[in-house]
């Protein structure tokens, strides 16, 4: 997989609310999982929303710049004990399926591994929702079965060790 250039994560914070608060009441885009902001989303409750976020400590919220433009959101949730947990989404439905959120996942991996010296990544992903198995696919987690705490949704997993071995693949 080649580095693309054109898509860079940035901690999330409240001027990315500009770009993403209109993008955020598409209900299309929560028919998998939940939003993780009020709705309908306004300018205020965007930005107010970031602000918080950034202030969390176990959980790291980043902004997907796709040619300049905030286009969605990956994070680091539940950061602890070694492990945390990878969420994404692409407001922007128009950038879907261009390997745009294969390529932020990526580098928030990068960042899970190396700067916060994780030993353990995992994604949960709604059994229905192909595309985002896609990503974890693509990117060499590996399937551990059904969630135990969530009804329909599988659990991909990715070693630091594994992440080593496989990062200049991914590159």
């Amino acid at each position: 997989m080649e580095k693309r250039t054109d898509v860079i994560i940035e901690p999330l914070n409240a001027y990315h609310a500009e770009h993403t608060w209109l993008l955020r009441n598409n209900p299309a885009l929560w028919q998998y999982t939940e939003c993780d902001t009020p709705l309908p989303a306004t300018l205020q409750s965007e930005q107010q929303a970031y602000l918080f976020y950034a202030q969390q400590k176990n959980n790291r919220r980043y902004a997907v710049k796709f040619n300049g433009r905030c286009i969605g959101v990956v994070s680091l949730k539940q950061i602890g004990y070694g492990t945390a947990a990878i969420g994404y989404y692409i407001l922007d439905d128009s950038m879907h399926g261009k390997g745009i959120c294969t390529e932020a996942v990526r580098q928030l991996m990068r960042i899970g591994f190396e700067e916060f010296n994780l030993d353990l990544l995992y994604i949960l992903v709604n059994s229905d929702n192909i595309p985002s198995f896609s990503v974890a696919q693509k990117l060499g987690f590996y399937s551990v079965g059904l969630s135990f705490t969530k009804s329909n949704v599988h659990r991909f997993e990715m070693t630091r060790t594994v992440w080593r071995n496989k990062k200049n693949e991914l590159k």
